[in-house]
């Protein structure tokens, strides 16, 4: 090939690998035991109250430039521990137990922050509610309110209300283990039951013959 169509290739190739790399860094990490929602089931959350904090993670700037509404400003809380942090988790102290919402543009910064958090103690109930993009893109509109402050910093009722609920949740957890686990008991007794039942008859038969 001329070399300047293979320049030219090449360079094409290159743009192509880092758009590919780029678009995949901006989707949300999958993280076990933590839902990814789609605009629709985040919008339903926020109606009914599913969510004690909504929290968005993005810069200062893109909050005030819009955000959801209801939504408490961490600024890029998933750079905690970095040479670059601005929020602290300590910043929502009495929330530990409570359900959280996290988003941030594409659900990326928001996976990072869900992160800090559970490194952080919070043991509530957590969503990535990725971002302000698919947000926008279900026609759902963005404010330009001051950042919110949730009841769960200052009220005792909604803190043990969190935690009652945490404590319920793991319940229903231990529970459904136990269950299993009387379950596989069970049918370990019944298998021994049904052994020792077949070497008594092999035996009484072997008697007979």
């Amino acid at each position: 090939l001329p070399r300047p169509y293979f320049v030219s290739s090449m360079n094409t190739l290159a743009l192509f690998v880092i758009s590919f790399l780029l678009g995949a860094s901006a989707q949300p990490q999958e993280i076990l035991g933590v839902d990814i929602l789609s605009a629709q089931e985040l919008k339903s959350g926020i109606d009914s109250g599913k969510y004690n904090v909504l929290l968005d993670v993005r810069t200062e700037s893109e909050f005030n430039n819009g955000h959801i509404e209801g939504a408490t400003l961490a600024d890029s809380l998933g750079l905690f521990g970095t040479t670059n942090e601005v929020a602290v988790p300590s910043a929502l102290a009495g929330c530990e137990y409570c359900a959280i919402a996290v988003y941030c543009q594409s659900g990326a910064r928001a996976s990072a922050a869900i992160k800090v958090l559970q490194a952080n103690g919070f043991v509530g109930r957590l969503y990535n509610g990725r971002g302000t993009a698919i947000w926008t893109e279900a026609g759902f509109p963005l404010v330009t309110t001051e950042s919110v402050e949730p009841p769960c910093l200052k009220d005792m009722a909604v803190q043990q209300e969190c935690s009652n609920n945490v404590l319920s949740y793991q319940g229903g957890d231990a529970v459904a283990t136990a269950d299993e686990g009387a379950g596989d008991a069970e049918a370990s007794s019944g298998g021994i039951v049904t052994f020792f039942a077949f070497g008594l008859f092999t035996s009484a038969v072997a008697a007979l013959l």
